[in-house]
């Protein structure tokens, strides 16, 4: 893409900053497959503790996110599941008010698996399924998670 400002524009400093931010936003705005919430990561955010270490994450400002931070602080039961997240149960369903049918996850984010009632913390690429609705983000790499072999206990809480 070329762009050139005549000898009119010039003079007119207002014209060329609005028409540098019509190109600025048509360049960042190119939609993508997957929906990444605009608050990110300006967010809740978060802390999972699994015995010492404190993994920080934030969650997003949508529905099912905010039914999550309503029920914290918690401490759960996380299972492997099939080697790419783990998941627990939730103490209730969650609100999928204004959800997508359906996600696709990246490694690193926390999710909510709807038919199940699961709290989820992907680690690998699961791709699409219907009812994940994804949450928020660890800021971390997820190791502390992935080693976990057996079933392992964690707290989430909000960071003040």
């Amino acid at each position: 893409m070329r762009w050139s400002i005549s000898t009119k524009q010039a003079k007119r400093p207002e014209r060329i900053i609005m028409t540098l931010f019509v190109a600025i936003t048509m360049v960042t705005s190119v939609p993508t497959a997957r929906a990444v919430s605009p608050s990110y990561p300006g967010g809740t955010l978060i802390r999972v503790i699994i015995g010492k270490t404190i993994l920080t994450g934030w969650l997003w400002n949508n529905a099912t996110a905010r039914d999550l931070l309503a029920q914290l602080p918690l401490t759960l039961t996380l299972s492997d599941f099939n080697r790419l997240e783990k998941i627990a149960a939730l103490p209730r369903k969650l609100s999928t008010d204004g959800a997508p049918p359906g996600d696709d996850p990246s490694p690193g984010d926390i999710g909510y698996y709807a038919p199940w009632g699961n709290l989820v913390f992907y680690y690998g690429d699961v791709g699409y399924f219907n009812g994940i609705v994804r949450i928020g983000r660890f800021e971390e790499n997820l190791d502390a998670i992935r080693m976990q072999t057996e079933d392992f206990t964690v707290r989430i809480e909000l960071v003040n």
